[in-house]
């Protein structure tokens, strides 16, 4: 989704970057973790955390009808994993290390 936008819209940040779910993983593995798990959120709700929306009443509502349907999609993760706007990884420093 990030790759899509940052074609469309000629305002948003450089310094986003698209970052994909093995190059994360590598990066955590590099950094000597272990158990590492990578989980794709976002595709309804991401943009109303990113752009400002004037009408409050109405955005409300939208944004939460946007995360409740994310839930949902998220339970279907091989859907997500080409479509979310992020990754959420987590792992595990090696029981030695500490």
């Amino acid at each position: 989704a990030r790759a899509v936008r940052k074609r469309l819209d000629a305002a948003y940040s450089e310094d986003q970057c698209t970052m994909s779910a093995r190059r994360l993983r590598g990066l955590y593995e590099e950094a000597g973790l272990v158990e590492v798990r990578i989980v794709p959120q976002g595709l309804f709700s991401t943009p109303f955390a990113e752009v400002p929306l004037p009408a409050q009443p109405l955005a409300t509502p939208l944004s939460r009808l946007a995360c409740a349907v994310d839930r949902m999609l998220e339970q279907a993760r091989p859907v997500m994993r080409y479509l979310s706007w992020n990754l959420v990884a987590v792992g595990r420093a090696p029981a030695e290390a500490r």
